[in-house]
């Protein structure tokens, strides 16, 4: 009899743990579902190996406040995780925007982007994001009509090929390592006014470090100037018509006439801008170096006729975007771990002691647990303590070298901090790489 409620209790038992098994992750998906996450990497997707790719991410929380932690990783070449990650604070109903700027180190295929609170992951997001090889250039075009510059995609650069990416005011990392993957960027009808302070300075590092600035002028000089001054070779006050643009066709040694009516901008040379072509005595073709980076403002606008249907402007934008200036070998350098244990090896507190100072300790170690110990015991006429003087040696030198040792080295962590700073004649910012 007392067996039908046992079992009937059992069976309750079971049948709950299969419930709340059932129910927890239902719990878990509502506790998720109340983050809503979006992601994008990279400049349309693409980053190169070995260098710094910004993802944009946004997060609205529409559940309760959350402490979490925001984590964008990827598989390493260690079968590992490579992981970037920062705290992040959500009240209710809030939503926020950031840049994750992650390191490619090798291939990276997919992106995994989590918000964690504790354990719990709240949300995941995965981005596929394209390799583009070192040799090729990546060009990042500002434009609200990319269409009419169509013919980028034509060029051709000295070494690989070109890859255009249309990018926003707005999508411009606020970091200089946030640029690299870019090798130059081409202004068309874009409102530069938008951009930040950050944003700006970082730009002009980035142009420092050996990037390339095509600033393009025509009816639309003012929108696109508007927030480049400080790079501009030319600063533009007013605009003048020509019919025709013969002097860019000399230059380039192109077999195409250039005849029409076309907009150029006119203004004051910057001290250090240097005319390439001029035009019925209007600068057509500016460029101002900016450390070992290049501006160049073209006074007319390639997006409109007759430039737009020109067939030899692919020329001017292979000539003008697509070779790389020759910087020295250390304006790229890379903390890798080669680099690093090169550089740790010049701190003289991280050597090994001399090879002088370990002989005469082990000299002087063997010379007083051998003749001079057993010079003294004989003097005294007590060999037979030898056993006992022996490991008393032993154990007093070990004390001496182990005592030494924290004289030499210490007994606190040292952190030691590894820059390079490159600065510029012509710029007032300078760029720190540096290793902890």
């Amino acid at each position: 009899m007392r067996s039908k409620p046992f079992a009937r209790r059992l069976m309750v038992f079971l049948l709950s743990l299969i419930g709340l098994a059932l129910l927890s992750p239902k719990a878990q998906a509502q506790e998720a579902s109340r983050i809503i996450l979006t992601a994008r990497a990279g400049f349309d997707a693409y980053y190169k190996v070995n260098r710094w790719f910004p993802v944009w991410v946004a997060v609205e929380n529409t559940g309760k406040d959350v402490q979490a932690q925001v984590q964008v990783g990827y598989s390493n070449r260690w079968n590992g995780q490579t992981i970037y990650s920062m705290d992040l604070f959500l009240a209710s109903g809030a939503r926020k925007e950031f840049i994750v700027y992650v390191y490619a180190e090798g291939t990276v295929g997919k992106l995994i982007i989590r918000i964690k609170e504790q354990r719990q992951t709240l949300a995941e997001r995965q981005l596929v994001v394209n390799q583009l090889n070192e040799n090729n250039v990546m060009v990042g075009l500002l434009s609200e009509t990319p269409s009419a510059y169509a013919a980028l995609s034509d060029m051709e650069p000295l070494a690989g090929n070109a890859r255009i990416v249309q990018i926003k005011p707005a999508d411009l990392p606020d970091a200089p390592h946030g640029w690299q993957a870019l090798d130059a960027v081409v202004v068309a009808e874009a409102d530069t006014g938008e951009l930040t302070s950050m944003q700006r300075t970082a730009l002009g590092l980035w142009l420092a470090q050996g990037g390339k600035l095509l600033i393009v002028g025509g009816t639309n000089w003012q929108m696109n100037a508007a927030g480049l001054a400080e790079f501009l070779p030319l600063a533009p006050a007013k605009t003048r018509r020509v019919s025709r643009l013969s002097s860019l066709q000399s230059y380039f040694r192109a077999d195409s006439s250039l005849l029409g009516d076309m907009t150029l901008v006119e203004g004051d040379l910057h001290p250090e801008a240097q005319v390439l072509i001029e035009q019925d005595g209007v600068p057509l073709l500016v460029r101002r170096p900016i450390g070992f980076g290049e501006v160049y403002y073209l006074t007319a606008d390639p997006g409109i006729e007759p430039l737009r249907s020109w067939p030899n402007l692919p020329i001017v934008y292979s000539h003008l975007l697509g070779g790389r200036m020759a910087t020295p070998r250390w304006v790229s350098w890379e903390w890798d771990e080669n680099n690093t244990n090169s550089a740790l090896s010049t701190i003289a507190e991280l050597d090994l002691p001399s090879f002088l100072l370990v002989c005469s300790w082990l000299g002087l170690y063997l010379l007083v647990i051998g003749p001079v110990n057993f010079i003294v015991l004989r003097q005294f006429k007590r060999p037979e303590l030898a056993w006992i003087t022996i490991p008393a040696l032993v154990l007093g030198f070990s004390a001496v070298a182990y005592f030494s040792g924290f004289l030499y080295r210490g007994t606190q962590p040292t952190l030691n901090r590894l820059a390079i700073m490159q600065s510029w004649d012509n710029f007032s910012q300078a760029q720190v790489h540096g290793v902890t």
